[in-house]
């Protein structure tokens, strides 16, 4: 107790809002915002506002080794190790647990033996939420929202 907890890892729920970037930028860099508070529901997923309509596109995990990994429901994946980051602004949406939102990341492709498939480049902006608390009250596994936008690239 009162130790600083270790990240292992998140598991998140894609969805497509190709179609809302394309047509109202604004509201697409407001979801986040918007995703973060919203309660989980069934399975620990997010509901998102019924006025996004957006549809689920893939998954989001930690492999065994701590590899960042996507799966597409188009049959893309991407298996990431970080290249940059920089800091969220500092106005971003705190979360939740008002610890704040975690850094924006460029990822890019491991070299094998890792497995990618049509995606060799990401970007998580917009992140709300996410950041770890300072110290853990119990023992045992820690779950902190976050939303977050991903733009990825073949």
């Amino acid at each position: 107790m009162g130790a600083a907890p270790v990240a292992i890892g998140a598991i998140a729920t894609l969805y497509d809002a190709t179609e809302m970037a394309r047509s109202d930028p604004s509201a697409l860099n407001a979801l986040s915002a918007a995703a973060v508070m919203t309660p989980p529901g069934k399975n620990n997923c997010f509901n998102l506002p019924p006025t996004s309509k957006l549809a689920r596109s893939g998954t989001h995990f930690f492999s065994a080794d701590g590899t960042p990994t996507f799966v597409l429901n188009s049959n893309k994946s991407i298996q990431a190790k970080k290249n940059d980051s920089i800091k969220a602004p500092a106005d971003a949406a705190k979360g939740p647990s008002g610890t704040g939102a975690v850094d924006w990341l460029q990822l890019v492709a491991k070299p094998a033996p890792y497995v990618s498939v049509g995606i060799s480049n990401l970007y998580r902006v917009e992140t709300a939420g996410g950041m770890q608390t300072a110290t853990c009250a119990t023992v045992g596994t820690l779950s902190v929202q976050y939303a977050a936008e991903y733009w990825l690239y073949e």
